[in-house]
């Protein structure tokens, strides 16, 4: 009856992961002889790490990204030595809180959008959000408000298309 009540009270409470992990918290600690401080630690942990693995995938949805393209799937021998070396301060995201940008560009083939994508995966791993237009979608959309005079309605017609 109890462990009914505080599942009731962890949902009521939107705290669906420790919900879903206190039976099984409450066996380990009894069979380990937890603390109290140790049993409720664990289950704060456990629904901290749910939140933010949750927060990924909705992040990673909202972002658009073209699915596989990430950092541990991109030949990265393709790229000049010196561009190499920045990539893991770039995956940092730091240039993010200073609103900087970075421009990826070349030949047709190369894996800029692999990269691009990449780097989008990395910084919402860091609790950023990133919004990923391929840009023939997003001047197709500048030239539809340029066409209609609105670009705030275009724009969002422009976005609310991306899949």
């Amino acid at each position: 009856m109890a462990l009914d009540a505080i599942n009731t009270y962890c949902k009521a409470l939107r705290l669906p992961t420790m919900a879903q992990v206190v039976d099984d918290a409450l066996t380990t600690a009894q069979r380990e002889d937890w603390s109290l401080e140790t049993f409720l630690h664990h289950l704060l942990e456990q629904e901290m790490t749910g939140r933010r693995e949750r927060r990924i995938t909705r992040l990673t949805k909202a972002a658009h990204f073209p699915p596989g393209k990430t950092l541990e799937t991109f030949d990265q021998e393709r790229l000049p030595l010196r561009i190499r070396r920045q990539i893991r301060q770039l995956c940092e995201g730091e240039f993010i809180e200073r609103a900087e940008n970075i421009l990826v560009f070349g030949l047709p083939g190369t894996g800029k959008t692999h990269l691009a994508t990449a780097f989008g995966y990395e910084w919402v791993q860091r609790n950023y959000s990133v919004l990923f237009i391929p840009t023939f979608k997003l001047v197709g959309g500048l030239l539809r408000a340029k066409r209609l005079s609105n670009l705030v309605k275009s724009y969002r017609s422009c976005s609310s298309k991306v899949s």
